[in-house]
């Protein structure tokens, strides 16, 4: 009985519906500053202002902090990536405050 079901299945059936709402995605959602923009609805900037004694100054925090949800791994794998030129900043700021003491990793 279950070897009938995979055989009715389509090989891809997923595909089509990951056709269809493709094109609903809009390439500016992955930039910081919309992710960070959104964010109020954790009410992430008011949670980030506990951090103004470590970061000052450069990037803003939330836009650190937000990359991870991009999916890299490594900071070298964001600086290699092809999206990196929607960011105005590269591998230093990360590792400043992944180098930072005063931030409990």
């Amino acid at each position: 009985m279950k070897d009938k079901q995979i055989q009715n299945m389509l090989p891809n059936k997923d595909i089509a519906k990951i056709e269809e709402i493709k094109g609903i995605f809009d390439r500016k959602w992955i930039t910081p500053e919309y992710l960070s923009n959104h964010l109020g609805i954790l009410k992430f900037k008011k949670t980030s202002k506990s951090f103004t004694w470590v970061k000052k100054s450069g990037i803003p925090f939330q836009e650190l902090l937000v990359l991870p949800v991009l999916g890299h791994q490594t900071i070298h794998s964001f600086v290699r990536n092809s999206e990196k030129g929607i960011f105005n900043f590269g591998k230093d700021a990360y590792y400043r405050i992944l180098s930072n003491q005063k931030i409990d990793w």
